[in-house]
Parts: structure tokens; sequence; C-alpha cells
């Protein structure tokens, strides 16, 4: 993964919908045993965050990094990789080395780790000439120095953002969301991980699920995550996911189904087979909490390689993303998306 040594499985493991934004939290012992199925499967890699948390039947807190921990602790640390990530709340956003080391210590108690693999800034903070993400990347560099992280990341980054970053320190990976649907990152965003030599971790692969084919009312988005327990999924608060919108975007994928159709396959897996076949560098980390599910995104794999290159050729140049009706996150998130950052 990247430049630097790091080593991953080709598919992670996106561990966030476990605890937080699909609704209920998964109960530890059904979460535990998705994350083991994952890595019976050869997904040696797993996504968390310092602001993944949800709430238990109780209402306490749940912290996804601490159930990734227990699954860490289980396998074998030594077995797997762990990324977690800081967001810079509007009390942290200035990223003082004070900050961002009180951060990546709480997260560390909360893994049981005393060194994260891969430590990502979760998303850019708005400041006056990236003032923040130096800060960050200042901070970061002395606790790598430290042996407390291994290796550094960027979400949301623009193309400049990730240029300032990598001369600070070096840049193992940026998380970017990257689907059939979801692109705006090809422009620009690849070519600069690929001349800086940069891993590309595509997050929500399925565009939260929507290229599964499956998902054309607002109704439909409680078929996912932990089921119609009533709770808003994150889905519905998505412009592009939710309301007309929806209809119209699903409507785009109409060539994904007839070729998923003609592979035998399903969107889901043909969809996420694409975005495995845009280079060695990308690793997508799709997440589910049904075995089944997490099966047919394994799948994807092998499909990538023996699914023929101008299958995934034609199918990307059929699914019309620039007709995408609809932001890619509600209002109260775009200002932290890399596209308002351009």
């Amino acid at each position: 993964m990247g430049s630097q040594g790091m080593m991953s499985s080709p598919q992670g493991y996106g561990c966030m919908g476990l605890t937080a934004f699909y609704g209920k939290a998964t109960p530890e012992d059904a979460a535990l045993e998705v994350l083991q199925k994952a890595y019976d499967l050869g997904v040696t890699h797993f996504d968390t965050a310092e602001m993944y948390t949800g709430k238990d039947e109780d209402g306490n807190t749940l912290y996804n990094e601490t159930l990734v921990g227990k699954f860490a602790a289980k396998v074998g640390k030594d077995k797997i990789s762990v990324a977690t990530k800081y967001f810079p709340t509007p009390d942290k956003a200035e990223c003082t080395e004070e900050q961002v080391r009180s951060s990546l210590d709480a997260s560390l108690k909360n893994l049981g780790y005393d060194c994260v693999d891969l430590y990502y800034l979760h998303r850019i903070p708005k400041s006056e000439d990236n003032k923040g993400l130096k800060s960050w990347m200042e901070a970061v560099k002395q606790l790598v120095s430290e042996g407390k992280v291994k290796y550094v990341g960027l979400s949301e980054a623009t193309p400049a953002q990730i240029k300032i970053a990598h001369t600070i320190h070096p840049i193992t990976a940026v998380q970017q969301e990257w689907s059939l649907i979801t692109r705006n990152l090809e422009a620009d965003v690849v070519p600069t991980c690929r001349e800086l030599g940069i891993a590309i971790v595509a997050y929500s692969p399925l565009c939260r699920g929507f290229t599964s084919g499956k998902f054309k009312t607002n109704e439909d988005w409680d078929k996912i995550g932990s089921g119609s327990d009533g709770a808003q999924k994150f889905q519905s608060m998505c412009p592009h996911l939710s309301g007309d919108n929806l209809e119209a975007n699903a409507g785009l994928l109409s060539p994904l189904e007839k070729a998923a159709a003609e592979q035998s396959v399903t969107p889901s897996e043909l969809s996420l087979a694409w975005v495995q076949a845009q280079g060695p560098d990308v690793f997508p980390i799709p997440g589910t909490t049904k075995i089944v599910n997490l099966e047919s995104n394994v799948k994807a794999v092998k499909l990538s390689k023996s699914i023929d290159a101008s299958v995934f050729k034609t199918l990307g140049e059929s699914v019309d993303f620039k007709q995408v009706q609809g932001n890619r996150y509600p209002e109260m998130f775009m200002p932290m998306s890399y596209e308002c950052n351009l």
C-alpha cells in the first residue's frame, strides 16, 4: 500500500457501519463474528476512526476503535493492519501537537495498541494557507519518530493539499470516496497520488450500497445496516441518495445491471470489482454488517482479475456519473469535502 513499505490485502474492511451512522450498533458478538469472517476470507486491513461511535440498547457510547481492538487482540495484532483517524472538530481544528497527541493516545487506548499502522487526518480543517494541515503533519511526523505511528494518510484532500503534506512527511495513502457513481477524484486526486507513489483507499466503493441496484426509494435504506430499527440511515440524508434524486440516479445504473446479468454476477459484485480493477494501487474498503454481503464483497477481488478488462472499460464509460443529481453529502458536511476546497 503506497511506496513507504506498508503491506495490505488488496481489499480492506471498513468498520464504521458496525457501530455508527447506519442505525443501531451491531451487538458485539455479531460484530466480532463479521470481523473474524473478513479475516478468514483473507482481509487483513481494517479501517476505523475516533469519530465512529454509536449507542448500545442501554444508551451507552460504543467506540468502534474498542471493537476493532478486541478483534485485533483475538486474531493477533501482527496478523493485520489497522487504520484510524483524527477528526479536526472545532475544539481541535488547529491540530496542534498537543491536540493530535491527545487524540492519538485516546485512540491507542481504545485499540489497545502502542503504535497504529496507519493514521489519517480524517478531514482537512479550514484554515488560512492550510495552517491546520501543516500543523497536523508536523505533529504526526513527530509521533512517527516516537514509534506511535507507522504510516500517515489523508482523507478528502485536494491535490494541492496532498503535495503540501507529502513535502512535510511521506504520505502512504489518501482515502477518498470512489465508486461507479462517485468519480470526481479521477481527474485530479488519482493522478496526483500516482505521481507521488501514494495508494488510493476507496471508501464507500458501493456508494453506500447504492450500486447494488436494490435501493430506489428512501424506505429501501431500511434494508441495510441493522435492519428496520427505526433509526434514520445516513444514506437517506445524502441528497444524491434520497428523494427524487435517488429515483433519477437509480436509472443511471441500467448498464451496470445489464452487464452484471451478462457476467452472471450481482450488480454489487461487478460494481465493486470495477473499483478493484482500477489499479494495483487502489484498495477498496467496503463495509457491511452481514456475512453474506461480506462474502460477496471479497468475491469482487477475484472477479476484478477474471473478468476481461474490456468489460470494466465499457462499464465505466456507460455509467454516466456526470449526470448524477445531488451532492454526495448533506449540506452540513459538504464544506469538509475535497471538492469544496479546490
